[in-house]
């Protein structure tokens, strides 16, 4: 198929890439013109494992374009896909902005049939607006709800064996298209209607917030009375109803799907006279796990006006540069405003860009941020960060500090070195705070 993927973000470069790894002829179209000149370059302008070779053979291959112009990527183009960014407008409702540009364009620009997919994650009745838009001429468009479940880091292997595919569509022909498409997928495929499809993004993704937040909850009771968290979320996943994904304990969700649909829920629910309060306090569970840091480190160091605060890891999660909505940059920004300082480091991030935003100071390496701090913050769990040598670590703090915030290492292990580490089970700092 002759297809354009309007957007150069994850969701679109991933999309794009194994497409045309496919066999199918695929333009990429994103109106942020550096990003382009770096992709037609060979430089990604995000972080994902096995992207960039994939880009590569299939540019190479000539099965994969890259392109500014919107007008003349719709050029006979028979598939449309949207992976353009819906970020969180007021009231946490999506902008969609970007969405109705592409749209608009299309209706303009395109010609013949086309099945026009948005993969961009849109509120409950943005499809049926969207045909009702696009048919008011003419019914020469098939509009198809197909929400993406890629998680960054591992978004290709996600594309390529999906747990399940969903597919919002209202006439037999876009069924079949959908069906040619992604045959080469063994998995459950569900065909629904536009709505159920567009609720299906948002509450799958609610639901794995709800799930982090609640975890986070029983730890933060299992440190008052003396429980230890680990063997309770153990005990609770090994549940079948349950599972024991997404029931580990820590700083938090960030990102850009779980925070941001989850809000959009919640907007949701307001404007149709829906009690979301569970949802909400979802949200504000997850704000109140950065906060607990902070006060962890206040109540140990006894304040944290001028001192200084490693903190390993900016990314929201392993294997990403994306810093969206990341714990660090919450817990990094409250230490300044408390008059301490803050020493980063992060495999991927840019840190030198992040830091203009955020006044810390980048780090050449761990043991670099390490280097004269009164506390270590772990909040993303980098492999390389397990292979650290604590007791170089022990020995480059000026006070033994550790809050694991990713459950990265032995809590009797770091003990034993003569931390005062505290990972969701507090026990080691109250004992050294008694022995004070």
């Amino acid at each position: 198929m002759r297809i354009c993927v309007v957007g150069a973000g994850y969701v679109g470069l991933v999309s794009a890439a194994v497409l045309a790894e496919w066999g199918h002829d695929v333009t990429c179209v994103d109106n942020d013109e550096e990003k382009i000149a770096q992709l037609q370059s060979g430089v990604l302008p995000v972080y994902e494992d096995g992207l960039l070779e994939m880009a590569a053979r299939n540019r190479s291959e000539g099965r994969l374009h890259f392109r500014v112009d919107l007008a003349q990527a719709l050029t006979q183009r028979e598939l449309v896909m949207i992976a353009v960014g819906t970020p969180a407008g007021k009231n946490g409702n999506p902008d969609l902005s970007a969405v109705w540009n592409v749209v608009k364009s299309l209706k303009e620009c395109s010609t013949g049939q086309i099945t026009l997919v948005i993969k961009s994650t849109v509120p409950v009745g943005t499809c049926e607006a969207v045909a009702e838009f696009l048919y008011h001429d003419e019914e020469r468009f098939d509009v198809v709800s197909a929400p993406e479940f890629l998680r960054q880091g591992t978004a290709i292997r996600d594309y390529l064996a999906p747990d399940r595919m969903v597919f919002g569509c209202q006439t037999s022909r876009a069924k079949q298209v959908m069906q040619d498409l992604f045959r080469s997928l063994e998995c459950p495929v569900i065909f629904t209607d536009w709505h159920s499809s567009e609720m299906i993004k948002y509450a799958a993704n609610a639901f794995l917030a709800l799930k982090i937040s609640y975890i986070n909850l029983i730890a933060n009771l299992s440190e008052k009375v003396g429980g230890n968290v680990q063997d309770v979320a153990q005990g609770v996943g090994l549940d079948r109803r349950i599972g024991p994904a997404f029931l580990k304990p820590g700083v938090g969700f960030g990102g850009s799907c779980l925070p941001k649909d989850t809000r959009a829920l919640v907007a949701l629910g307001e404007e149709n006279g829906v009690n979301v309060w569970l949802l909400r306090d979802v949200l504000q569970i997850n704000f109140e796990q950065r906060v607990h840091i902070v006060k962890k480190l206040e109540e140990v160091l006894g304040g944290l006006e001028g001192k200084k605060i490693a903190v390993l890891g900016l990314s929201f999660k392993p294997n990403t540069g994306d810093v969206r909505e990341a714990p660090a940059l919450t817990i990094i920004s409250r230490i300044l405003e408390r008059g301490g300082k803050a020493a980063a480091y992060d495999p991927v991030v840019d840190m030198e860009a992040l830091s203009r935003e955020i006044p810390f100071i980048p780090a050449l390496d761990p043991y670099d941020a390490v280097s004269g701090a009164h506390a270590v913050v772990f909040l993303t769990e980098w492999g390389e960060f397990a292979k650290l040598d604590l007791r170089r670590i022990r020995g480059l703090l000026k006070f033994p500090l550790l809050i694991d915030g990713r459950h990265i290492f032995d809590p009797q292990a770091l003990k034993a070195l003569g931390f005062v580490s505290q990972s969701y089970d507090s026990r080691p700092v109250l004992e050294f705070m008694s022995a004070k």
